[in-house]
């Protein structure tokens, strides 16, 4: 069955946003994979890293994606990844940051979004097409013209991050 659903996959979205799965990093290019390694000790959210709830939660929802990466064009039409990286604290706590990686010349430019910060168990990192959008708050709503990506801890808490006019600004979408 879950065969037939990276079947459907393959046929109904943009070959730039599918199947990375357990094998994050080398689905990467290299330019960006380069880029990663600039975070020495840091390591791609995958889907083994979640607890197992989390785990069937992320299939259900993202089948066949990479948990810590989200490709997409999210200040242009060029594309990005958003990527969740963590690693284990000499006191055995997880340290997680999420970083983006924009295309400049022929590398990557690293961003840190969120910078490292201790967490209870990896939050997961999705793209999300341009659109409207409400906050958690319903204060008012947003009106996305490029992909944005999601960094939630699922089950409690999602932030979805967008540039406007060259700005990265963000909503809280639950809490």
């Amino acid at each position: 069955m879950k065969s037939l659903k990276t079947l459907c996959l393959l046929i109904h979205v943009p070959l730039s946003t599918i199947c990375f799965g357990e094998n994050c990093v080398s689905s990467l290019p290299d330019k960006a994979r380069e880029a990663i390694s600039d975070f020495h000790d840091w390591k791609v959210v995958k889907l083994t890293d979640l607890a197992a709830d989390d785990q069937e939660l992320w299939e259900n929802s993202h089948y066949g994606q990479c948990p810590g990466v989200a490709a997409g064009n999210f200040s242009e039409d060029k594309l990005s990844y958003a990527v969740a990286l963590v690693r284990n604290q000499s006191s055995g706590g997880l340290e997680e940051q999420l970083i983006v990686l924009f295309p400049k010349g022929n590398s990557f430019k690293s961003t840190v979004v969120v910078k490292p910060t201790i967490v209870v168990g990896p939050f997961v990192i999705w793209k999300a097409p341009p659109g409207k959008y409400q906050g958690a708050d319903k204060a008012g709503i947003v009106q996305i013209a490029h992909d944005s990506f999601i960094y939630e801890k699922m089950e409690a808490y999602a932030r979805q991050y967008y540039y406007d006019d060259g700005h990265l600004r963000s909503i809280v979408t639950a809490n």
